[in-house]
C-alpha cells in the first residue's frame, strides 16, 4: 500500500528580548531550538496548447535553510487524458521531466501521476481554451513621477470573458522582454463588471515611450487560482508579519 503524507511545517522565530529601564538597559538573547521538517515533494509543472509538457520534482527544506535543492531524480512519471492516451515523461537531469509527444488539447482533461519507492501523488486539471485579447490601450500612469517631465503609461488589456460561466485567469505582463513582477497576477471574473469582456489595467505597471510590452492571459481552474494566491501571501503580498506556511496543493494519493 502507498499512501501520500501531507507534512505541515512549522516555523519557530527566535525573538530578542530588551528590557530597558529609564537611561540604563540589558538585553538577552533567547535560544529557541528550531524545528526541522521532514522535507516534501514539491511539484512545478506546466502543459500548455500545442506543447509538451514538463515537470520538475523536488524537496522542500526548512524556512531559514540556504541549503541547495534536492531533487527527485527516479520517479516515474505518467500523464494521461480522457482519450486513453499515455505517456511516460522523460528525466532530463535536475528535477526535470519532459514529455516528448503528447500535446495540450483545449478542453481535455489530464492525469500525472509521480511514483517514487513510497507513494503515488495524483493530480488532474483541465486545459481551458484560451480567451481572446481584444485590444490594448495606454493612458498616463497616476504613479509618474511629479518631479520629472517623462510621462509613463499604464496599459488596459481587454479580453473576451463568457459572463454566464465563473472562469479563473492569470495575466502575464512583460515590458521590454523582462518579465514586470515576480508576483501572480490571478483572478476570478466576477471580480469584474463584465458585459462579455474584461478590462484588466495593472496601474503600478509603468511604460515609457520606445518601451515594448507582451501580455499573455491565461485561463485557470479554481485551484490554480488559489494556489498562486497562497504563493503570492509566502512571497510578502499578504498580511505583514505572517506566518510561512506551505501553499495548498491539488495533489491527492493513489492506495495500491
Amino acid at each position: 500500500m502507498k499512501t501520500i503524507y501531507h507534512i505541515k511545517s512549522a516555523v519557530i522565530i527566535t525573538f530578542l528580548i530588551i528590557a530597558s529601564l529609564l537611561l540604563t538597559s540589558c538585553e538577552k538573547v533567547i535560544e529557541v531550538d528550531l524545528n526541522s521538517s521532514n522535507p516534501i515533494l514539491a511539484v512545478d509543472g506546466k502543459m500548455e496548447m500545442d506543447s509538451t509538457a514538463w515537470i520538475r520534482l523536488s524537496y522542500t527544506t526548512d524556512y531559514f535553510d540556504n541549503e541547495t535543492p534536492k531533487y527527485l531524480e527516479d520517479a516515474t512519471v505518467i500523464i494521461s487524458n480522457l482519450k486513453d492516451e499515455i505517456e511516460e515523461l522523460v528525466y532530463e537531469g535536475e528535477g526535470m521531466y519532459r514529455g516528448q509527444i503528447m500535446l495540450g488539447e483545449e478542453n481535455e482533461k489530464y492525469t500525472i501521476s509521480i511514483e517514487d519507492e513510497s507513494d503515488i501523488f495524483v493530480a488532474s486539471t483541465e486545459l481551458y481554451g484560451p480567451t481572446e485579447i481584444q485590444e490594448v490601450t495606454f493612458e498616463e500612469s497616476i504613479f509618474s513621477n511629479p518631479h520629472s517631465n517623462e510621462i509613463t503609461y499604464s496599459p488596459t488589456i481587454k479580453f473576451v470573458d463568457d459572463p454566464t460561466v465563473k472562469n479563473y485567469y492569470m495575466v502575464k505582463i512583460w515590458k521590454n522582454d523582462t518579465l514586470r513582477s515576480s508576483k501572480y497576477t490571478s483572478f476570478e471574473d466576477t471580480f469584474f463588471n463584465n458585459n462579455d469582456t474584461i478590462s484588466y489595467s495593472p496601474f503600478s505597471a509603468g511604460f515609457k515611450l520606445g518601451d515594448h510590452l507582451k501580455v499573455k492571459v491565461y485561463s485557470i481552474d479554481k485551484e490554480t487560482d488559489n494556489y498562486y494566491d497562497q504563493l503570492n501571501d509566502n512571497q510578502g503580498g499578504g498580511p505583514p508579519g505572517g506566518t510561512p506556511y506551505n501553499p495548498r496543493s491539488n495533489f491527492g494519493y493513489e492506495v495500491m
